[in-house]
């Protein structure tokens, strides 16, 4: 599911890794949180001279998770974001997950992205392709 506007990507894009982990190489930037309201699992791709932002939501079924992104690929991305258990007891409530990325360093030419949620089973949120001029 492709939405628009899910968030302004000119706003909060901060280099924080979940645990300080390093972050795969082309990925800029990452931050993620969770907010109170619900939301619809979806995705919005922006792209720029030589980067592009993503952002986009996660449902799950509690809020005991944390998002971890990986990334791979030369000129087909494939971007997993996967929610993680944090282990121990954990209220039963629905938690609505974001995550704010921007992936850089890209040359001029012709990219396929494939963004994939891996969390209670594995769904392909966005994939298509973009241009760097």
């Amino acid at each position: 599911m492709h939405t628009k506007g899910v968030f302004p990507l000119a706003f909060a894009l901060t280099l924080a890794a979940c645990r300080g982990d390093a972050l795969p190489d082309r990925l800029l930037q990452w931050s993620t949180g969770r907010q109170d309201h619900a939301v619809v699992e979806g995705v919005n791709v922006s792209v720029t001279i030589n980067s592009v932002g993503v952002s986009g939501f996660f449902p799950m079924p509690t809020p005991c998770y944390n998002l971890e992104p990986d990334l791979d690929g030369d000129r087909d991305l494939l971007l997993t974001i996967t929610a993680n258990g944090t282990g121990g007891a954990c209220v039963t409530m629905p938690a609505y997950f974001y995550y704010i990325a921007t992936m850089g360093t890209f040359k001029a030419g012709t990219y396929n992205l494939t963004i994939k949620h891996r969390g209670r089973g594995e769904r392909i949120v966005y994939d298509s392709s973009f241009t760097i001029r």
